[in-house]
């Protein structure tokens, strides 16, 4: 793109002559200073020059070394630094020079304060107390909503419905009031309730040559008076024939123990009933004892317990 020349006016006055050539002659000498205050070099031997031909004149004796030295200490202490007086004004000046360091100290400090307040105040941070006690009652409450629905498509008993629907209540209040050992007490209830409505299996009387079938044992209670009681060997089996561990309640120590392998009480007329059939042949005939079904709570007792007639 063409520029066109600016007008420059044909005459000039004297005055205006003057004050052009005044800022030429500024100019110049400006570029001088700045050059010669750059080029040490230079202006060291100007100095020697002038100094050496100063000693000559004056009849001063001095070496040339001398007169290096004396012109390296004069640009050592050409320029010197004092640090100014404290005040608000210095303060002001150090800030202004400053001024990008400190935004940027400040917003680090911004950032590591707004994560800190997260991670430990925050209702969603992961080491605050609301968020890990929100985590676990979401936790818990996710659990007690899937072993409620395995239990009530597995279960059809209206007291198992019934009390499932009473602890659904009772999470939901817990998990309102932030009652996470509520929650965890309701959340293994309901577990222990599905695996058992999930169980399927029978038990059957211990039987075979050098089995055990039955027991009768004398047991002593606390005021010291001793019965008789009449006990069958049983044990669990799964419909895939696998023996099935289950938790009894041991009448003699009030523990409960997790055994493959425990004795049943039963009248003294089944007792006689199946001794009988066992010293027959050495194998019972009769030897399912209970069924348990999946969907219900307990075991349902199947072994006949009336004794038949006898003649004679």
């Amino acid at each position: 793109m063409n520029v066109p020349p600016q007008t420059i006016p044909e005459e000039l006055s004297l005055h205006e002559m003057l004050q052009v050539m005044d800022v030429a002659r500024t100019l110049r000498k400006e570029q001088q200073t700045v050059e010669r205050e750059f080029n040490r070099a230079e202006t060291a031997a100007l100095l020697r020059e002038k100094l050496l031909a100063s000693a000559e004149i004056t009849g001063d004796v001095v070496t040339p070394e001398q007169v290096d030295a004396a012109i390296e200490l004069y640009f050592d202490n050409l320029h010197t630094f004092r640090e100014p007086p404290p005040g608000v004004s210095t303060v002001l000046a150090h800030i202004y020079i400053w001024r990008r360091r400190i935004v940027l100290i400040a917003c680090l400090l911004l950032f590591v304060a707004c994560v800190g307040w997260w991670l430990f105040f925050a209702a969603t941070g992961p080491f605050s107390m609301s968020g890990r006690t929100n985590r676990a009652i979401a936790a818990n409450m996710t659990q007690i909503e899937y072993a409620v629905a395995s239990i009530r498509a597995v279960s059809q008993q209206r007291e198992v419905i019934a009390e499932v629907d009473r602890m659904e209540q009772e999470a939901a209040v817990a998990g309102d009031a932030g009652d996470v050992d509520r929650l965890v007490a309701l959340r293994e209830q309901l577990s222990l309730l599905d695996s058992r409505l999930q169980e399927a299996y029978e038990v059957h009387i211990l039987t075979g040559e050098g089995q055990q079938s039955g027991v009768d044992r004398y047991i002593t209670d606390e005021d010291g008076t001793c019965t008789s009681g009449y006990y069958v060997i049983v044990r669990a089996k799964a419909p895939s024939g696998d023996v099935v561990s289950r938790d009894i309640l041991n009448a003699e120590t009030g523990r409960e123990e997790r055994v493959k392998l425990w004795a049943e009480q039963v009248p003294e007329s089944v007792y006689h009933r199946i001794k009988a059939d066992k010293q027959a042949d050495g194998i019972l005939n009769e030897t399912l004892f209970a069924v348990k079904r999946r969907g219900e709570t307990d075991e349902q007792i199947v072994v006949t317990v009336h004794t038949p007639n006898v003649v004679g």
